[in-house]
């Protein structure tokens, strides 16, 4: 059996509007909030129109299939009910002023159980098929994302309560991404701190050498309060996978400082050539790499488009890359 089923729900204004998207930059996972409704109920409710309600996901996951209702190629109404948060997700098109994520990512439901939980083969359903997205569209674990990430909805509501199991998401679908079978467990103990008696916000974050406001950006958290037995994320992400270049880079200069810069812009979708052989890391600074980095300085530096690398410009790609 396949791992997604296709089974496009009719077209219609507020579900289906046949928008195109402008790229996927991204995988956003929901959870669908009804429960005992399998990815069949759901593709049949918003075939029938949702209750006029405006929106949709491209595909429903539950323990026993993958029911994809709405092509990749189109927009679904899934992330965009607030502000987006997240800079390298926004786009506005003349037909969908302002959809922002709903233009840039693909939306990802997970079923939940008569109790509100999700089963666990629902979860791994969903690894499996985040990790065939991540693989299709070349992105990585780290192009994952709750609807809380984009525009602060509690969803997935469990995922918000105890972020440790979305950062265990991630790694299983990083580890089906690189071959390895890696289940959904907890954070590994020598990145985490179990809440204990006496705990604090402050006195973890002094523990780990770390802010009170990096503690909770790392963990997801809204407010201060933290429980016994909380398991809270203590580590800082690695921010050594895209050494950005020193100095100035324009075009017509060569070598590995260019091959960089070009990883660097591929890694957040500027692509030099998208049809180029590896990208084209080819360490040439020509045509094709100023057209990537003056398209990323129009997006993100739009007071500085000159097609030169230079200290803001890194600033700002580090910024994006190392989030």
């Amino acid at each position: 059996m396949a791992l997604i089923v296709q089974d496009f729900i009719k077209p219609r204004k507020n579900t289906r509007p046949q928008f195109l998207l402008v790229d996927v930059r991204g995988i956003v996972v929901h959870y669908t909030a009804t429960p005992k409704a399998t990815a069949l109920n759901e593709r049949n409710y918003f075939n029938d129109g949702a209750g006029g309600r405006s929106a949709s996901a491209h595909i429903f996951v539950d323990k026993n299939e993958a029911r994809q209702v709405i092509p990749f190629n189109e927009v679904a109404y899934h992330a965009n009910d607030h502000k987006c948060k997240i800079p390298a997700l926004k786009a506005t098109t003349k037909y969908y002023k302002q959809g922002d994520a709903n233009l840039t990512t693909i939306g990802v439901e997970m079923c939940i159980e008569k109790d509100g939980s999700l089963h666990p083969d629902t979860v791994k359903r969903t690894v499996e098929v985040v990790a065939k997205l991540c693989a299709t569209f070349n992105l990585t674990d780290k192009n994952i994302y709750r609807h809380y990430d984009i525009t602060g909805k509690n969803c997935p509501a469990m995922w918000v309560d105890k972020p440790a199991e979305f950062i265990s998401f991630k790694q299983a679908v990083k580890g089906k991404l690189s071959g390895e079978t890696t289940a959904t467990a907890p954070v590994e103990d020598a990145k985490a701190h179990v809440v204990a008696k006496d705990d604090t916000l402050y006195s973890i974050a002094k523990m780990y050498k770390l802010s009170v406001d990096e503690l909770k950006s790392l963990n997801g958290l809204k407010t201060n309060t933290i429980h016994i037995g909380d398991r809270l994320i203590v580590k800082k992400p690695d921010t050594t996978l895209y050494m950005l270049p020193e100095g100035v880079l324009r075009k017509g200069d060569r070598g590995s400082d260019v091959i960089k810069l070009q990883k660097a812009l591929v890694a957040i979708k500027f692509y030099p050539d998208k049809e180029g052989s590896n990208f084209v890391f080819d360490g040439i600074f020509g045509k094709d790499t100023l057209n990537a980095l003056t398209r990323f300085q129009k997006v993100y530096t739009p007071y500085l488009v000159y097609g030169i690398y230079g200290q803001q410009t890194k600033e700002k790609l580090n910024e994006l890359l190392n989030k």
